[in-house]
């Protein structure tokens, strides 16, 4: 498995083939409307994009920690919140005693080893920062969540201008004249590093 890796390298060439398109039609007074338009919905696919390696990410990560020995798991316990989420979220709903009851199942059933369901840890909402640090714990992956305090900068802002557009908070005009075809260009390439720093951090933890 690349931890969708592929998928994303593919989706980054598809919003680069679209940017070369934008650097012919930008010499136009003509087109300067429908090149903001663009640029605005490209911050919107980067944003997709990053959104589907994320979930690829996570289920490669734990498919990894499934499939490793119960020692190197132990050593890694924040790891067994995949096996454990649901069960353990579902011990604060209802009476007490119905509470006390489930917890009582729960240490039971312990000893007969994890589910054999997992939960992903991610809540499906825009991919921020926050993100990679829950992550960072979950699977105690090496060294810092991104190559650089400038790439965690640059995810945060794209998730903030993603969701500008989506939700229909400001003009699309305006966000897409906020930024270069260049700008967009090297945040496709900041993206990129991100993703190849992501998998090499998860790959030197789970192999």
């Amino acid at each position: 498995m690349d931890f969708g890796v592929g998928k994303f390298s593919r989706d980054a060439q598809s919003v680069r083939n679209s940017l070369t398109h934008l650097d012919t039609l930008t010499l136009s007074m003509r087109y300067q409307e429908h090149v903001r338009a663009s640029k605005a919905l490209s911050l919107v696919w980067m944003a997709a994009a990053i959104e589907r390696f994320w979930k690829s990410y996570l289920s490669e990560l734990c498919d990894r920690v499934v499939r490793s020995s119960l020692s190197k798991r132990r050593r890694h316990i924040a790891s067994a919140g995949i096996f454990y989420f649901d069960t353990l979220s579902s011990l604060g709903e209802g009476k007490k005693l119905k509470r006390w009851g489930r917890l009582a199942d729960f240490f039971v059933d312990l000893p007969r080893g994890a589910p054999h369901v997992v939960a992903i840890p991610y809540d499906g909402r825009t991919v921020r920062p926050d993100h990679f640090d829950l992550v960072w714990r979950i699977f105690s992956l090496p060294g810092n969540q991104f190559p650089s305090p400038v790439h965690k900068q640059v995810l945060n802002t794209l998730a903030d201008r993603r969701n500008d557009v989506a939700h229909g908070l400001v003009d699309l005009q305006s966000i897409g004249g906020s930024v270069t075809v260049g700008d967009l260009r090297e945040l496709i390439e900041k993206l990129e590093d991100i993703v190849e720093h992501s998998v090499i951090c998860a790959g030197q933890q789970w192999p």
